[in-house]
């Protein structure tokens, strides 16, 4: 490639970096805690009535806080989703823009899911006596997915979508492929009936797989001449040397920041 910049893996792929990288470390890390925050963590059941929802919600104040961190999680999932597809530019590339838009849906509904699992029902617990015993009737249809609710089984395209881009990241050796099975580990343990306890694993999981991929986006750039370079000090020359670096280039050329199209 002569004195145009050379790319060296992710963190050359800048979708830009920093927000990539802070989006990346943080939502599996607010996934983890929103789920550990769930009343009766250690005594997993599914919720199949209006009653047992009732004693999910009714006076839990972590439930809600649970469902809000959750909730905070969403744009950071969505900025990661396009952050992947812009780092991608080989193989995996075609892989990971299709996951990353099915993963994308998936993080609206998930936002929608927890609007109404968060918000609705924060405001129904500030009920009390005859007034939040008539709710009964309306709580069972949310725990039925009845109406327009019924596009909440479409939540395992969020784990989907991401799946398929650890995928393509493994395809073109910017995740290893160890940290990548234990990330897809994660990803399905995600997709259970409500399971807070197998969701927190996951997100355990998750946290091992993707706090490294958040890692490597903040990482400075390595341009010109640093296939020379050691890789331990390829981030210290990018950094003591980008005027050089720059006077390299051709006449009219771009250093260039996000991979070709």
């Amino acid at each position: 490639m002569g004195t145009m910049e050379r790319t060296h893996g992710i963190e050359n792929q800048q979708p830009p970096r920093i927000a990539a990288g802070i989006a990346t470390i943080l939502f599996p890390v607010l996934l983890t805690a929103g789920f550990a925050l769930h009343p009766h963590l250690f005594t997993p059941r599914m919720t199949t009535t209006a009653a047992e929802l009732v004693t999910k919600f009714h006076g839990q104040a972590a439930f809600h806080a649970g469902h809000t961190i959750v909730l905070a999680a969403v744009p950071f999932i969505i900025v990661m989703f396009m952050s992947v597809m812009a780092a991608l530019s080989g193989r995996g590339r075609r892989l990971g823009n299709i996951g990353g838009l099915i993963g994308i849906v998936g993080a609206v509904i998930l936002a929608a899911d927890k609007g109404a699992l968060c918000l609705v029902l924060s405001a129904f617990d500030s009920l009390s006596g005859s007034d939040f015993d008539a709710l009964s009737p309306a709580l069972q249809a949310i725990v039925d997915r009845r109406g327009l609710l019924v596009i909440f089984w479409l939540l395992p395209l969020l784990p989907i979508g991401a799946i398929i881009q650890m995928v393509a990241l493994m395809r073109e050796n910017k995740v290893r492929r160890a940290l990548g099975i234990v990330g897809i580990t994660g990803l399905v343990l995600l997709n259970n009936p409500d399971l807070d306890l197998i969701s927190t694993i996951g997100g355990v999981l998750l946290c091992a797989a993707y706090i490294p991929l958040g890692v490597r986006f903040l990482q400075r750039t390595c341009r010109g001449h640093c296939a020379e370079c050691p890789r331990s000090e390829r981030s210290c020359r990018a950094r003591t040397k980008p005027v050089r670096m720059q006077r390299a280039l051709p006449e009219g050329a771009a250093m260039r920041v996000f991979p070709q199209a």
